[in-house]
């Protein structure tokens, strides 16, 4: 998932609504929870604002105990 492309946290929030298991790792370890953490880290030091559908995602990780809550 880029942090650039438009349609992959919509796609991403499509998959998880389906069934996709976001505790999964990949093979590089990372978690789902770990990426969108990290992207979200990444917007905040650019100043720039996330893609179309990054806001659906994390609400639906916020609420799935993914991620906690932003404060």
């Amino acid at each position: 998932m880029g942090l650039d492309d438009k349609l992959a946290y919509a796609d991403a929030l499509a998959l998880l609504e389906r069934g996709a298991d976001p505790n999964r790792a990949g093979t590089d370890g990372v978690t789902f929870g770990k990426m969108l953490t990290e992207h979200r880290a990444h917007f905040g030091r650019t100043l720039k604002g996330p893609p179309a559908g990054f806001d659906a995602l994390w609400d639906w990780a916020e609420k799935h105990g993914i991620i906690q809550p932003a404060k």
